[in-house]
């Protein structure tokens, strides 16, 4: 196979950098995640933008665009506005800029988040000191103790949700704690196994690409929905992986210079940290997986139902 043959070669010139069995061999925990973050936290500057948003963005016309980054955050806004949510609460915020964001656009709601990265909730702290509606939290997204039983209208989640080993549970808590008919919004990376079926170097290639972001396994999206389907009702999905390839395209290019010389590459790995370093490897193989549909990047939009979903 043509694109197998391509996916073959970048594996290769990857393992000819770095030591692909410690990739894998890497356990991305709690602990493990907060060190990305913490190692990252020049990288995402520079990957994405000094505002924080640190998703990818949705170029709806083929062209990356810094304000494309914001698509995300309007698809949420859109929900907000249409239920006429007065509590929201956005699950591992990262450095704040979405709930942040959306707090100034809707300043009659009030606006929770929860990120357990020192690092990154530094960063939350500060947007919200000249934001009164907006009140980020230290907290992990398994455990949702802090607010109470039907008191939340809206939760959404940005490619954090894949971080999760144990995403039953994240969907239990989120279950419990919005109100009746309330949304939960996921905008996420998913592996496709299960809808097609995907070769040894496919696997291996997402699992390296996984691992280099802090994701143990992307879980296959047709699991996801089934789980979710046990405690929600599906009322949006959406797959946006063509939408996302020109930012894609664009960590292509860097991650392509980057392996282009095994010397210097070589070099930059011993002296970055591997966690920054990592990220080249996401940015070479993920656009070749999306183009081959072995991932996909989807918006998923669940509604609570506490009388009918136990």
């Amino acid at each position: 196979m043509k694109n197998d043959s391509k996916i073959a070669n970048r594996l290769r010139q990857i393992n000819n950098v770095v030591d692909e069995k410690a990739i894998l061999g890497v356990r991305t925990g709690e602990s493990y995640i907060k060190k990305y973050y913490h190692k990252n936290k020049y990288a995402y500057s520079f990957l994405h933008n000094g505002s924080g948003f640190m998703h990818l963005a949705i170029s709806k016309d083929g062209i990356y665009k810094k304000e494309d980054l914001l698509e995300s955050v309007k698809i949420v806004d859109a929900s907000i506005r249409r239920t006429r949510a007065k509590t929201i609460l956005e699950l591992a915020s990262g450095r704040g800029a979405n709930s942040a964001y959306l707090a100034q656009k809707n300043p009659k709601s009030v606006f929770y988040s929860i990120e357990f990265s020192k690092t990154q909730l530094d960063y939350a702290h500060k947007k919200s000191r000249k934001i009164r509606n907006y009140k980020p939290l230290n907290g992990n997204y398994h455990h949702l103790e802090t607010f109470k039983t039907g008191s939340i209208d809206v939760v959404f989640i940005i490619e954090a949700l894949c971080h999760s080993t144990n995403k039953e549970k994240v969907l239990k808590e989120v279950s419990r704690v919005l109100k009746n008919n309330g949304l939960f919004i996921i905008i996420d990376g998913y592996s496709n196994e299960g809808t097609r079926k995907l070769t040894k170097n496919q696997k291996k290639a997402l699992e390296l690409a996984g691992k280099a972001m802090a994701v143990e396994k992307f879980e296959p999206y047709a699991i996801f929905r089934k789980m979710a389907k046990r405690r929600f009702k599906i009322i949006n999905e959406k797959n946006l992986s063509r939408y996302i390839l020109p930012n894609v395209y664009r960590f292509e290019r860097m991650a392509r210079l980057f392996f282009k010389s095994k010397g210097i590459a070589t070099i930059i790995a011993r002296i970055v940290p591997k966690e920054v370093t990592y990220n080249a490897i996401a940015g070479y193989l993920l656009p070749v997986l999306l183009k081959e549909q072995a991932c996909i990047y989807m918006i998923t939009v669940l509604q609570n139902n506490t009388a009918t979903f136990k």
